[in-house]
């Protein structure tokens, strides 16, 4: 049984879905087949991290918990590991789970989102490359993003690449070139799970207000860069 708790200001940041993702990925590594979620009938943000990852709620216990007054049902959710390996869709055609987004992301928004999550996150990179001129894994992080939206590489391989990039970022000391490792590693992991592309986007903006104080024109930049069609649909944050 897993669960997550994020503070208040961090919220509605996307910082469940991914601490969940990791938690997910380690699972095949640790043996573990099955993944549990139990959570209160009323908590929706919960409730729509778990319906993008995969879960599929099992079971329900109305009214079983008085919580602040109010009498609270408890929902348990299931997600079994290991369906993507056993039979995984050809990269050109992501599977349903991996491309979920509030029920509103099609394939080809899906990939555009992994493109713009490369662009903030390559536009970045000299962050990186500077200080780290011989390590190539968040540059090939970033090219992995684009090669699965061009449907030439699967899930599995965006996510190694992915775990690689997150790897040099553990190594890297400066904050700015840290972050903007980590932007490669989510720009990388969008084709596994949509959400990604906001944290690669997060990111980017902490690698440069880490080396300049400020992130407006970064900001403005990645708005810029912004597929119209994710815009009208309301996939990715307006200002």
């Amino acid at each position: 049984e897993i669960s997550t708790y994020v503070a208040t200001d961090y919220q509605r940041k996307g910082v469940g879905t991914l601490l969940k993702t990791k938690m997910i990925e380690a699972c095949p590594r640790l043996g573990v087949e099955n993944v549990i979620s139990m959570y209160f009938d009323h908590n929706e943000p919960t409730e729509k991290v778990n319906q993008r990852l995969g879960f599929k709620v099992v079971g329900h216990l109305p009214e079983i918990a008085d919580v602040f007054g109010k009498k609270r049902g408890l929902k348990i959710a299931l997600l079994r590991i290991g369906k993507e390996r056993k039979g995984a869709a050809p990269a050109s055609a992501p599977a349903a789970d991996e491309t979920e987004h509030s029920g509103r992301l099609d394939p080809q928004q899906h990939r555009e989102m992994a493109l713009w999550a490369a662009d903030c996150a390559e536009h970045v990179l000299p962050h990186f490359e500077q200080r780290h001129p011989d390590d190539g894994r968040p540059r090939q992080a970033i090219e992995a993003a684009r090669a699965w939206a061009r449907g030439e590489i699967d899930v599995g391989s965006a996510r190694a690449a992915a775990l690689e990039a997150h790897a040099a970022a553990r190594a890297a000391a400066e904050p700015s070139a840290r972050a903007a490792a980590r932007a490669a590693g989510h720009a990388a992991a969008t084709g596994h799970v949509a959400d990604h592309a906001r944290a690669a986007a997060s990111y980017a903006l902490n690698a440069v207000k880490a080396a300049t104080g400020s992130d407006a024109a970064e900001s403005d930049w990645q708005h810029l860069r912004l597929p119209k069609r994710l815009k009208a649909a309301g996939l990715l944050p307006e200002r």
